[in-house]
């Protein structure tokens, strides 16, 4: 297998398992109090991307998927006009399985 032939089957794994839609399911149900003062309703969760991870410390290949969290910028400083705050991540099995996750804020409200 090449490595395009890799990229396909990684792309087919992502949507049979529906990485982008757990990962997005699973942050919205966290306590609005981990997001650093933030309202819900100011927040903008953007799909960012999917990372193959091999040799690492799950002694196994891990599928990472990242979800930005970001809030509106009015100035139109930062990228499509949202300022990042954090991220939230996934991290699957080659079957699937989920094994762990993150939710990162680097920026507070105040």
């Amino acid at each position: 297998m090449d490595i395009k032939q890799a990229e396909k089957s990684l792309i087919e794994f992502t949507r049979k398992h529906k990485l982008k839609e757990k990962a997005l399911q699973s942050i919205s149900e966290f306590d609005i109090n981990l997001f650093g003062g933030y309202q819900r309703s100011a927040l903008k969760f953007e799909f960012e991307r999917h990372e193959l991870h091999v040799e690492n410390d799950h002694k196994c290949a891990v599928i990472r998927t990242r979800i930005g969290i970001y809030i509106d910028d009015p100035k139109g400083i930062w990228y499509k006009r949202l300022e990042p705050i954090g991220y939230y991540e996934l991290e699957v099995d080659l079957d699937g399985e989920v094994l762990d996750d993150y939710l990162i804020i680097d920026k507070n409200k105040n």
